[in-house]
């Protein structure tokens, strides 16, 4: 007997084949309403218990206090660094830190000196003229003394002459007297003319004297030396829109930083925050932080300042930040103005909740979501989030402690599925 023409062994197999594509019509219904196959998507547990509210930012070590030396106010525009002081040196008061080319404030000096000496032999040479021109005046007015006591005898012994003889006499006398009164006025004159000159001259020196410490003072100020004991950190140079480490032979400006003395007895971290995050920092909470290059060492901190203004960060349009700063506890030699350093503020904790890692919570058009595993396979379930740190976020429905969820998004597998 034959079935739609076929013999009992054919309709048997067709039969078969028949039923086989029809479980797995019905597996892949099943799948579709039940989620996707688990395969090799990394999974974690939900757990509960205290989830710790922290705020991680990675910062830069600076010392609380530190001493800032400047390119110093000198005589010319720009300052050429001529020897500088290996950075990371320690040194001691008096020690000399930089020093910039005196080549024109020497030749300057140089000049002023040989001036003030030029200035002051011609003030001996003055005074040795005046006074030999004073002696010779000196010397006429006695003359002159002399010839007037002469003509007053004369005309004393004129009494018993002729008349005309008198009135020579007489006229004699007048003129030694005017002769007199000529030659000590000609002295007071030039006594007054010597005292201005003599002041002139002085003059002319105070002013070399006082330009030529003014230079001496400009010379000194070429050469940097440290007021305190501490650690050189080199300052930047700008030329053009670049900035780098100072280093000898580069021109400098005045109020551009040389050299810095950081005291390393108590350390900060500069970081920055999202101001999303932001009100969440008060002062004085505590924090650990990491060096990078101490990786093993924990170190104890306090927030000791926010910045109340934010600013935009140039390599992402539009996200803005507030700087702050952690002063640390105690001090470590081993710290260096610099150094990286992770901050880890304690902002609080919330207890006794559901938390898991924030790569299992996913938020798409549906909402917010995890992916659970049902069996070898993830189901997608709806769930509602807490409170969060940079790690882990608070689940506070949707999921029981120890589901089993998807790291990522299990379509996000590929072929490891």
């Amino acid at each position: 007997m034959r079935w739609f023409g076929l013999t009992g062994t054919r309709r048997v197999r067709t039969l078969a084949a028949a039923g086989a594509v029809l479980v797995l019509v019905v597996v892949a219904v099943r799948a579709g309403h039940r989620g996707v196959d688990a395969g090799r998507v990394p999974v974690v547990r939900v757990a509960r218990g205290t989830l710790p509210i922290e705020l991680v930012t990675v910062g830069e070590l600076q010392a609380v206090r530190s001493l800032t030396f400047g390119v110093p106010r000198l005589r010319s525009n720009a300052a050429k660094l001529t020897w500088l002081v290996p950075e990371g040196s320690i040194v001691s008061p008096g020690d000399t830190l930089a020093r910039f080319d005196p080549t024109e404030i020497t030749r300057r000096v140089e000049d002023l000196e040989s001036r003030a000496v030029s200035a002051r032999a011609n003030l001996d040479k003055l005074r040795a003229t005046q006074a030999a021109r004073a002696s010779e005046l000196d010397a006429a007015i006695e003359d002159q003394r002399a010839a007037l006591r002469l003509a007053e005898i004369g005309l004393a012994n004129m009494q018993y002459e002729a008349r005309v003889e008198q009135e020579k006499a007489q006229l004699a006398l007048q003129r030694s007297q005017l002769n007199l009164k000529q030659t000590q006025a000609k002295r007071e004159a030039q006594h007054r003319i010597d005292a201005a000159e003599i002041t002139e001259q002085q003059v002319s020196i105070g002013t070399l004297a006082s330009q030529l410490q003014s230079e001496r003072e400009a010379l000194a100020n070429h050469v940097l030396v440290a007021a305190s004991n501490g650690f050189v950190v080199y300052g930047t140079n700008y030329s053009g829109n670049r900035s780098a480490k100072i280093r000898v032979g580069d021109q400098m400006y005045y109020g551009g930083t040389v050299i810095e003395l950081p005291d390393l007895s108590q350390m900060r971290v500069s970081t920055s925050v999202n101001e999303a995050r932001v009100n969440q920092l008060r002062n004085g909470l505590g924090c650990d932080v990491r060096v990078d290059a101490l990786p093993d060492t924990v170190l104890r901190g306090a927030v000791s300042r926010i910045n109340v203004l934010g600013r935009e960060l140039p390599e992402a349009e539009g996200a803005k930040v507030f700087d702050y700063d952690v002063t640390l506890q105690g001090s470590d030699a081993r710290l260096r103005p610099g150094m990286t350093a992770t901050v880890t503020v304690r902002v609080g904790e919330v207890p006794d909740v559901l938390y898991v890692p924030l790569e299992a919570v996913h938020t798409g058009d549906g909402g917010t979501y995890v992916w659970r595993r049902e069996g070898r396979r993830f189901a997608r379930a709806p769930v509602v989030t807490g409170r969060a740190n940079d790690f882990h976020v608070e689940l506070r429905s949707g999921v029981q402690a120890g589901d089993a969820l998807a790291l990522r998004e299990p379509a996000a597998a590929g072929s490891g599925e």
